[in-house]
């Protein structure tokens, strides 16, 4: 498969689906709501997605409306560094 830039698939500014992967916990949510606006000054529509079987995981299904592809970007990169969060996909 070619490299190819987000750039030149996708239109900017548009809306981004990201899943967050993370530790089921109350905090897990208001953590990555608080991401999204404190550090990357967007709107999320964030809806809960599946637990795992223990119960231990849970996903959080993110859309976004993202202006260009470096703030697309810094989501992927700075949004695994979000406390209890464990992916993002």
């Amino acid at each position: 498969m070619a490299n190819t830039a987000f750039g030149e698939v996708l239109k900017f500014p548009c809306s981004v689906k990201f899943r967050f992967i993370g530790v089921n916990s109350g905090e897990l949510h208001d953590n990555v709501r608080a991401f999204f606006a404190e550090k990357m000054k967007l709107a999320p529509e964030i809806v809960p997605g599946n637990a795992s079987k223990s119960g231990k995981y849970l996903t959080l299904n993110v859309t976004v409306r993202v202006p260009d592809e470096d703030k697309m970007n810094d989501v992927y990169r700075e949004g695994s560094k979000v406390p209890l969060v464990l992916h993002v996909l």
